[in-house]
């Protein structure tokens, strides 16, 4: 399903038990949402399921840039936005991490847990 945040195209994924916490799962640079693909066929018997490509990978095409952290946080909470998500467990790798880091600062309340793997921490925004 693709979903318009900021004149971005995101290509999203949902999967999963109808009424059940959501997670998001976060991509690295240089993948696509199937990086995923495993752990959210895990994990649909009990969570609700969104994954989506960054802008540039998978099915989300590039915008023009300057791309920024604060650009990439903000639409992630207008996806959350788009699909009346009020909180949901983050799972990131990389990047996907990264912006789980920044939205754990700004938007607190939209965090259920922050799972990040794949960066040193002092890159966190």
């Amino acid at each position: 399903m693709q979903i318009v945040i900021n004149g971005v195209h995101y290509n999203t994924v949902i999967q999963g038990k109808d009424g059940a916490p959501w997670v998001t799962l976060s991509h690295a640079l240089a993948n696509n949402l199937t990086l995923w693909d495993d752990l959210a066929g895990k994990l649909s018997d009990r969570y609700k399921i969104l994954r989506f490509d960054h802008p540039g990978h998978g099915g989300t095409p590039a915008v023009p840039g300057p791309y920024s952290f604060d650009m990439l946080i903000e639409n992630a909470v207008g996806l959350l936005d788009a699909l009346n998500i009020e909180s949901s467990h983050w799972i990131g790798l990389s990047i996907g991490g990264m912006m789980g880091y920044g939205l754990a600062a700004r938007y607190p309340d939209r965090l259920i847990s922050l799972t990040t793997c794949g960066f040193p921490a002092g890159c966190a925004v």
